[in-house]
């Protein structure tokens, strides 16, 4: 790099504990012997979850990763019936959990407001496909921002449809509920475990189906009652998980100060904006900027010649993933419009003043170009 090109800027640095972090824990795994199947580190981290979402414990369920989690919640609360409804606008993994867990997705389309599954589509689709050929719902968390899940306990108390929310990257903003809820601990998530997730149930009850579903349905015998498969955490990842909670309370106000800086820094920028409480009410790992045109793609092309990396989340929606592009849908217009006109931008710890200065240049004069009409997120 010649000394007058501009610093490359990371999209994302992950940060996981280090070596002093953990080794507390580590010691405990070396003298206690057990390195998997539920081990003691695991129940406490579950203990730790419980108290952060402000449950019993008996309603988490620790997993091996946030997909598991989602594949192993639909196996266990589906009712009979051929489709999942889910939105195209999420990560592939929804799509692929669903598929695992025995159902076929049906796409249905985001409100282009707030990028969260819309409860008039979905009853659409219920209509379209009929009540008793839909064996769940799968309701996604928008990069980690916080859902009103009420009218979506109604619909599934109305339904008995029953409604599954991927929250994998909501782990600073989740709420428990009556809906069985998934959380990640990616490495790229807020709240870390290398690799991880897990399963707030709406009971203990589905909680212990959940569970023996983790360890190939085994139920305290040998022998397999459920359909499951290995979706339990080990040791190992449940000391970083519970060394990543030890540093929660100064990196959770380290992100809030990010992205409340990323917020401040695009407010008087016409054209382009945050999701409405980002930097405010509610802040995560990923920071996606949007635009009031079709115009990601180009935005994403002129901040790398500046050295800004950016990413594409959710690519084109899952749909237009050749794994996916079978599949029953209904209109997907706001999909597409999203999909085209959002765009992740760097959001981690290492981010310094300077690096928002060349950020917040390099975007203003990719605006000066283009002219973008300031975003009516109602339209």
């Amino acid at each position: 790099m010649s000394s007058s090109s501009p610093s490359e800027i990371y999209v994302m640095r992950p940060q996981l504990p280090d070596h002093a972090a953990l080794k507390k824990y580590i010691s405990q795994i070396d003298a206690n012997g057990i390195y998997t199947n539920i081990g003691p580190l695991v129940l406490k981290l579950e203990e730790r979850l419980a108290q952060h979402v402000s449950v019993d414990a008996d309603r988490i369920v620790s997993m091996s990763n946030g997909t598991a989690a989602l594949q192993i919640s639909m196996l266990s609360v589906k009712k009979t019936g051929r489709y999942c409804i889910l939105p195209s606008w999420t990560f592939v993994a929804t799509a692929h959990a669903a598929k695992s867990a025995g159902l076929e997705p049906y796409f249905v389309d985001v409100e282009f407001s707030n990028q969260q599954l819309s409860l008039q589509h979905v009853e659409e689709a219920i209509k379209t496909l009929g009540v008793d050929n839909v064996g769940a719902i799968c309701l996604v968390t928008p990069f980690g921002a916080p859902i009103d899940l009420k009218p979506w306990e109604d619909l599934q108390d109305r339904t008995s449809i029953p409604v599954v929310l991927d929250a994998a990257a909501a782990f600073a903003t989740v709420k428990p509920s009556k809906i069985t809820t998934c959380v990640s601990l990616h490495t790229t998530k807020i709240l870390p475990a290398g690799e991880g997730g897990f399963v707030i149930a709406p009971d203990a009850n589905i909680a212990k189906d959940i569970r023996a579903r983790t360890n190939f349905g085994f139920d305290g015998t040998r022998e397999a009652k459920q359909i499951g498969g290995n979706a339990k955490m080990s040791e190992y990842h449940a000391a970083i998980g519970l060394a990543s909670l030890d540093a929660w309370p100064v990196k959770r106000r380290r992100f809030h100060e990010l992205c409340s800086q990323w917020k401040d820094a695009v407010s008087d920028l016409s054209g382009v904006e945050f999701e409405a409480g980002f930097g405010d009410k509610w802040f995560n790992s990923v920071a996606v900027l949007r635009m009031s045109l079709p115009l990601g793609a180009q935005c994403k092309e002129h901040l790398l010649a500046q050295g800004v990396y950016t990413r594409r989340w959710w690519s084109r929606g899952c749909l237009q993933m050749p794994a996916f592009s079978y599949c029953e849908h209904g209109d997907l217009a706001n999909t597409d419009r999203l999909a085209a006109s959002t765009l992740g931008l760097p959001c981690h710890t290492d981010l310094t003043q300077s690096d928002f200065e060349q950020m917040r240049n390099a975007l203003e004069a990719f605006l000066c170009v283009h002219k973008l009409p300031p975003l009516n997120l109602a339209a």
